[in-house]
């Protein structure tokens, strides 16, 4: 009783609200409720039936922001979860220009041009800019095309008007920003809705398949499988492949993009093997082991690189903050622990060092 006196309520605001004058609520209520429910792809005897509870809250929305139904600024889309309240372009517009402090907008569009398949050439992004009377500074909303462009398998707005409708979507975006709307969505946020909600069922309830048989089904439609995580994602061109690839279990994301969830085989990864740090065996240097190796004279740090350079090793020279200078030994020292003893180096903390403070930075000619 008291949902049906709130509907009454909501019912003759909408009616006030629209200028309509005395009217019967029950008829309007049956007019409404037979007028807002735009399909997603069911006929009209399949459409589902709206509750009086769900057609409250969406009557609330209406009347809230002042929008009329029967002049599509709002409608509602079905869904699995209650209906989606979808506020048209015009209706947008409408709330946007009626707010108290709104003192106008204007777009900015990027200088680059990008075209995406089946699209218009369109700029990359598109800047909305509102202006309001009690702030100092606009609200500034940007959108790329490439986040909000919505394929599709027939040409579309988005395939039709691509330039108009990345502006439609800047504003939206903006206006919420500026002004707090809230509860409000637009037609293509409303289908992501309702895709998404379609993509949870199908992955509850269909079994998972392997990537690789189901990869080699879709190549089969000239169509490849990208992996992300546990999800295949249809890679190619769709149209008119919509059937076939549904049979195959997959369903469209709200990036409308075909996915289904998938079984992926993991193979058993090999621990990395240990590498050897290099170290010096002080214990065991008899001669036997010692190579026959003349240390040259050396005067300054580039002949010490070089000669440890002509033995196959690298060294990196650094000066440490008390003014020292070290060397450390890089490469494969084996059968040389001799002669790099003898040049002094020595192992700390896992790697061989030597102080070369006596020697000369470069040898100055004469």
């Amino acid at each position: 009783m008291k949902n049906q006196n709130s509907l009454e309520i909501a019912l003759s605001g909408f009616a006030k609200n629209a200028n309509m004058g005395e009217v019967d609520t029950a008829k309007l209520k049956e007019t409404l409720k037979a007028t807002v429910l735009k399909q997603t792809g069911t006929s009209n005897k399949d459409a589902p039936v709206i509750s009086d509870e769900e057609f409250l809250v969406f009557l609330t929305v209406a009347n809230k922001y002042q929008l009329n139904p029967f002049t599509s600024e709002i409608y509602a889309f079905p869904s699995k979860k209650g209906i989606i309240p979808i506020v048209g372009v015009d209706g947008w517009y409408s709330i946007i220009n009626r707010q108290p402090t709104f003192q106008g907008f204007e777009f900015n569009y990027s200088e680059e041009n990008i075209t995406i398949e089946g699209a218009k050439i369109c700029p990359t992004w598109c800047e909305a800019i509102i202006y309001r009377s009690d702030r100092t500074a606009p609200i500034k909303i940007r959108e790329y095309l490439d986040e909000v462009y919505r394929p599709s398998t027939y040409q579309g707005p988005w395939q039709t008007h691509t330039k108009r409708m990345l502006r439609h979507k800047a504003l939206i975006q903006c206006g919420r920003a500026a002004f707090g709307f809230s509860g409000l969505y637009d037609e293509d946020e409303g289908y992501r809705i309702v895709e998404s909600q379609s993509n949870e069922t199908t992955s509850s309830e269909s079994p998972k398949k392997n990537f690789e048989d189901l990869k080699k089904s879709v190549q089969a439609l000239n169509l490849n499988l990208r992996l992300h995580e546990d999800e295949a994602i249809v890679v190619g061109n769709t149209f008119q492949k919509d059937s076939l690839l549904k049979q195959l279990g997959f369903s469209k994301n709200y990036k409308n993009e075909y996915t289904t969830k998938v079984l992926v085989e993991t193979k058993a990864v090999e621990a990395p093997k240990e590498i050897a740090t290099p170290t010096l065996d002080f214990e065991n240097t008899s001669s036997s082991n010692i190579p026959d190796i003349k240390i040259p004279p050396i005067n300054n740090q580039d002949e010490f690189k070089d000669f440890l350079a002509s033995l196959g090793l690298t060294v990196d020279i650094k000066t440490s903050v008390d003014g020292q200078t070290w060397a450390r030994l890089a490469g494969n020292t084996e059968g040389l622990q001799a002669v790099i003893t003898q040049l002094g180096f020595e192992e700390k903390k896992g790697m061989l060092v030597a102080n070369i403070s006596h020697l000369a930075l470069k040898t100055i000619p004469l």
